[in-house]
């Protein structure tokens, strides 16, 4: 079995310096921002089934293939100065120096899950606390062991360090894309969207990924920032890190729930990782408030989101991370209820303001250019307008329309006569196994969560806040109608909005 040769060199134990940042790492680190064609990953852990992999560094070239380094602090008086022995059954490859588990478990990940052979791996060492000259002043035995070629010494500036990572390597354009490596690599980064493209966390969302939820925290984003999928994501790490850490998802609605823990269940097994899905509790906030009660031995609630005192006086030890989504559309004393569950639990309210830690998603998941029309007239009339014209060249599952209870019925009943049972009244409470979404969807605003749509026409948003209102604006990505007869501050708002994000996007572009 081969092990690994830097616990076997010496005799004697080498000091350690804490793994900071060195001069040769910051070289590295510019070589990526400056070249779109190369990524880092620090300190990352490869999972398989219930297996770990450690990696300190992981670099990516998409034109050459995946570069393990070791980061080592080891001073030239005591290498001078240690007795070096050779491992036991020791085994070189040709572009090796260490990380054989490591070599061995990329292969089997990219085979088993991406079907993907032949990426080829390199391995090299940093040496922060050695030059060049100070290695040739070693033993012929250590340069054997720790060949010259595969190290980076403190004096290479950033030239030398390109060489000598390229030095006989022939750039390739067959190689797969880095959503293929490293999706299939480190699963804790990587979104698997519903059709099963892999989309790349970028740096904000792995950060988040990484940190520590402690106490309480709120996560601000972006529309169309990945928010929903990163907290699972982030879920799914912890239960990787911790097995026996109780985490908890809070969405809003039933569907919201199952479309969630079906991405959950589809993200587990396209990476082959030892998580039980259900030990993931996804949940409406009705449903913790009804556990909650039954542990007091109190009637459970049917539809009404209703905080009972007695449930603010009693400690509920019941998970020891809870992720609430859009907690900023939840009533209030329902938030005020989390915050005292925190007692026992480490809580994160996603949009919640006034709260001293943060966290802060700045980019969007998608690039967000979507058209946004302002319609003052009858909204009734203008929505079949719209949607008749949208048929024409799109799909009726392409095209949402929110509104208030009265229009979506009355527009269901009309929908009939034209668009021949393309629409449906939906229904967030009931299951998703019992929903077909892929029709023209009539739905209420405390029904959208967990849904997308290319056009969606909004209906009277004056008559609910601009929180519902804002959100409902949020999950089109292309075109978004809204029509009203009066005015208000939300519609207002939502303009202003729009006119900046569109100025932001001329800039960006």
């Amino acid at each position: 079995m081969f092990t690994s040769l830097y616990n076997l060199f010496f005799k004697k134990k080498l000091s350690s310096l804490k793994n900071t940042d060195s001069l040769v790492l910051e070289k590295i680190k510019s070589i990526v921002n400056f070249n779109h064609d190369v990524y880092l990953y620090e300190n990352v852990t490869i999972y398989h089934y219930d297996k770990s992999y450690f990696i300190p560094l992981l670099f990516i070239d998409t034109k050459k293939g995946i570069y393990l380094l070791e980061h080592k602090a080891w001073l030239f008086d005591e290498l001078k100065n240690s007795t070096i022995e050779s491992a036991h059954n020791q085994k070189f490859l040709d572009n090796t120096l260490s990380f054989e588990n490591s070599r061995d478990i990329i292969n089997l990940k990219l085979d088993e899950i991406g079907n993907i052979d032949g990426v080829p791996i390199f391995n090299y060492l940093i040496m922060e606390n050695l030059s060049s000259f100070e290695y040739d002043e070693l033993s012929d035995l250590f340069k054997n062991l720790l060949p010259k070629e595969k190290i980076l010494f403190k004096d290479m500036d950033i030239p030398d360090i390109l060489q000598k990572l390229h030095s006989g390597i022939v750039a390739r354009d067959d190689l797969p894309s880095i959503e293929n490596i490293v999706g299939n690599l480190l699963i804790q980064y990587t979104i698997l969207n519903d059709d099963n493209t892999l989309h790349i966390c970028n740096k904000e969302q792995i950060e988040f990924i990484n940190s520590d939820i402690l106490a309480i925290v709120s996560l601000k984003n972006r529309p169309l920032s990945g928010k929903t999928s990163v907290i699972l994501l982030k879920a799914i790490y912890e239960k990787l890190k911790y097995p026996d850490k109780r985490v908890i998802i809070i969405q809003r609605t039933t569907l919201a729930c199952d479309i969630l823990k079906k991405r959950l269940l589809n993200t587990i097994e396209h990476a082959i990782i030892g998580v039980d899905p259900t030990s993931i509790k996804i949940m409406t906030p009705l449903e913790l408030l009804n556990i909650h009660l039954q542990t007091l031995n109190k009637d459970t609630l049917d539809t009404e989101l209703k905080v009972d005192d007695i449930l603010m006086k009693k400690a509920f030890d019941i998970a020891d991370l809870i992720m609430c989504d859009d907690s900023f559309v939840l009533p209030l004393e329902f938030v005020g209820y989390l915050r005292q569950l925190q007692i026992k639990s480490d809580l994160l309210l996603v949009g919640a303001e006034n709260i001293d830690k943060q966290y802060l998603f700045t980019k969007s998941f998608e690039f967000e250019k979507k058209d946004i029309h302002f319609l003052q007239t009858n909204p009734y009339v203008k929505a079949m307008q719209i949607i008749s014209n949208l048929l024409v060249d799109n799909l009726p599952e392409d095209i949402m329309v929110v509104s208030d209870d009265l229009n979506q019925k009355k527009l269901n009943d009309e929908l009939k006569f034209f668009i021949d049972n393309k629409a449906v009244l939906l229904d967030s409470s009931i299951n998703l196994v019992n929903q077909d979404l892929e029709h023209l969807l009539l739905v209420k605003y405390s029904d959208i969560h967990g849904l997308r749509a290319k056009f969606v026409i909004i209906l009277e948003p004056c008559d609910v806040s601009v929180d519902e209102f804002k959100y409902a604006v949020d999950i089109c990505y292309d075109t978004v109608y809204i029509l009203y007869e009066d005015e208000c501050e939300g519609i207002k708002e939502i303009d202003d909005k729009s006119k900046k994000e569109l100025k932001r996007v001329e800039r960006t572009t």
